[in-house]
């Protein structure tokens, strides 16, 4: 007779938290207008395969997130939700996942408490929200270091199997893919539990095998930064300061703390490094005699080597080759940071740990909450900005043109009754450059009667004068700007 399987108290709480995970990134999921690489993403997909795959040529990207969603989109539709319903489902798998990796690596309960911190995270949710290929990475790559752990101490062929699928997966998603590989390696190579060399060995041939028909078209892509030349060269400290920034409060920090507050960025980053800190550093005795003394556990090493790992190989590129460091290419080391963190929890003695799991989980849900209520504003900013427009034009039917720096499907009605539009979704300063200093005998030449110019307000506004027009209006509504320009004519010169 078949022994029921019944579910545990863990299995129970496990499936609350990746419920509450999915209601975080399901809830107000398309109350925002799709922002420039969203848009690129509905263009591109709208193509026949063999498009896109030539496409792909011009930018960064392998095939593998462009063409599932062209059959995703082509079975579900095309709209806002269902662009970034993929999204919002693969970082709800990371959840489970990073569960699974942990619980291998130490117990349930440390688990299901990194299940929890990533269900809550301000980082994740913001991607899971946004249609992009970074969930899927994430998801491959959680799971290429599951399988990877497991093949080394078990050596079980359907681990290999599964390892190379999920890794091969990884490096068609995003090429920071490689990145995984070569973690993997330098673990391999130094890690004390080298055990089942063979079945490794036999992963990666196969892992490379499967990716050698688009191995040309990286090299290619890699040797003339094909679609990265926008990445600043940010220095160390700078980049640091972002990335801690980014992976406590989410995207939109930059508007949590107005005016900018450091001693709050400060306290939060403090608390959460002696936190993930305490994995490594142990208090011995008692009383006066305690004393500090550092602790490598494996496993807590073999975690903080993801991180570390990533920084270190991203680094080097940046700079040592060319500018490659943005906080999403690193933005997947959030999940082992997330593992460390549960791990440093329940080494803490019980009145310590409830202190410190309370601060964070206050952290947390203000992030989470000021997204919500804030981040999203400055879409409905556009949105008003956007109306303003359209009544202009509306009201004047004379010949305009509208240089946005914003791109988003709610500008459609605007664009429509505008006899020109420059640049939609491009950099107020790169269309300064490439537009204003370029073609202005174009522009001039157009006898355009208004000119209208939106942009985000935190953008550099270059100094802009042309020659025929006047400025009748310099506005903010929110976070967007406004300039428009009209044209002189005889009777205005009198």
């Amino acid at each position: 007779m078949r022994k029921k399987i019944v579910p545990g108290s863990f299995d129970i709480v496990l499936g609350f938290v990746v419920l509450f995970g999915l209601f975080l990134r399901l809830y107000q999921l398309q109350a925002s207008s799709l922002w420039l690489d969203e848009i690129m993403t509905s263009g591109r997909i709208q193509t026949p395969t063999r498009d896109i795959l030539h496409d792909l040529l011009k930018t960064p990207f392998p095939p593998l997130y462009y063409v599932f969603m062209h059959y995703w989109t082509g079975f579900a539709g095309l709209s806002v939700y269902t662009l970034r319903l993929p999204s919002a489902l693969f970082s709800t798998l990371i959840i489970p996942a990073a569960f699974f990796f942990t619980r291998e690596l130490y117990d349930r309960k440390t688990a299901l408490t990194a299940a929890f911190l990533l269900s809550l995270s301000p980082y994740a949710i913001f991607y899971g929200q946004d249609a992009k290929m970074y969930p899927l990475l994430w998801l491959l790559g959680i799971l290429s270091f599951y399988f990877f752990y497991r093949m080394m101490r078990e050596g079980r062929k359907s681990d290999v199997f599964w390892h190379c699928l999920v890794t091969t997966l990884a490096i068609y998603t995003l090429y920071i893919g490689f990145v995984f590989i070569l973690i993997q390696v330098g673990l391999f190579l130094f890690w004390s539990r080298r055990l089942h060399w063979k079945q490794y060995v036999l992963s990666l041939a196969c892992t490379l095998i499967l990716f050698f028909p688009w191995a040309a078209i990286f090299i290619t892509q890699a040797a003339h930064r094909t679609g990265i030349q926008w990445i600043p060269n940010i220095g160390i400290g700078e980049f640091s300061l972002k990335l801690i920034r980014e992976i406590i409060f989410g995207r939109g920090y930059h508007k949590l703390i107005q005016p900018p507050k450091p001693m709050l960025i400060a306290a939060f980053a403090g608390i959460y490094i002696l936190i993930g800190l305490s994995n490594f550093i142990r208090l011995d005795g008692a009383g006066k005699r305690r004393r500090l003394s550092f602790e490598f556990e494996p496993n807590s090493v073999f975690v903080a080597s993801l991180v570390a790992g990533t920084l270190l190989i991203y680094g080097l590129i940046h700079w040592a080759h060319y500018p490659i460091l943005i906080v999403r290419y690193v933005g997947w080391i959030h999940i082992p940071l997330a593992i460390l963190a549960a791990r440093a929890l329940w080494r803490f003695r019980p009145p310590t740990r409830v202190i410190l799991s309370v601060f964070v989980m206050a952290g947390l849900l203000f992030a989470v909450h000021f997204y919500y209520r804030h981040a999203i504003k400055t879409w409905e900013d556009w949105k008003e900005m956007f109306v303003v427009l359209q009544k202009e034009i509306s009201e004047t039917p004379d010949s305009h043109l509208i240089v946005s720096s914003v791109c988003s499907p709610r500008m459609q009605p605007v664009f429509n009754r505008a006899v020109r539009v420059y640049n939609a979704g491009k950099p107020l300063e790169a269309m300064h450059e490439a537009f204003f200093l370029k073609n202005r005998k174009e522009l001039l030449s157009q006898n355009f009667r208004k000119i209208f110019i939106v942009y985000r307000k935190k953008e550099a506004v270059p100094e802009i004068s042309l020659q025929g027009y006047e400025a009748v209006d310099h506005s903010f509504l929110g976070q967007i700007g406004f300039l428009e320009f009209k044209k002189v004519t005889p009777h205005d010169e009198k």
